[in-house]
């Protein structure tokens, strides 16, 4: 992930805006920019302004070029409903949910951008460790020499 956008609180509800994600999802940033301008729907707008957003993110960046980004994850998730209630038959009253949602949109480049740390070396001194070697360190030790990894004659049973 490059650059992120987010816009939080739209009046729209997530499954509109859901319709067109598929559209643009895993597309260059300016063919994603053009469907949507050409895209006759409300929740368009909302996708353009969060796409542009994140693209000016992204070239606020050194070594980052517009038409390389992609949209490599975009989704839509709820958020709060405002409850509203409307009368019915026979003195009941309708439950009436206006939902809102959270946008969510992350670039990344299609060439690997080198990362820069803050001490202005490639790395940042610390030594670095595997994965492998931190499950190592603590692993238990086997019986015999015949035992495998696979063998479970290690393991004490009750």
């Amino acid at each position: 992930m490059i650059a992120k956008a987010k816009i939080k609180y739209l009046k729209i509800s997530p499954r509109k805006l859901r319709l067109l994600l598929p559209l643009i999802r895993n597309k260059a940033v300016p063919v994603a920019l053009s469907i949507l301008e050409n895209t006759n729907k409300k929740a368009a707008s909302y996708i353009y302004k969060a796409v542009h957003s994140a693209a000016a993110n992204a070239k606020r960046l050194p070594n980052v070029n517009e038409n390389d980004l992609y949209i490599s994850r975009i989704f839509a998730d709820g958020g709060p409903m405002l409850k509203r209630y409307k009368a019915r038959a026979m003195g009941m009253a309708a439950t009436i949910r206006k939902r809102s949602c959270h946008l969510t949109v992350e670039l990344d480049t299609l060439t690997p951008v080198p990362k820069v740390s803050a001490r202005g070396g490639p790395d940042s001194g610390k030594k670095k460790v595997s994965k492998v070697q931190k499950k190592t360190v603590g692993a238990p030790k086997f019986r015999d020499e015949h035992s495998q990894p696979g063998d479970r004659s290690y393991v004490r049973r009750k």
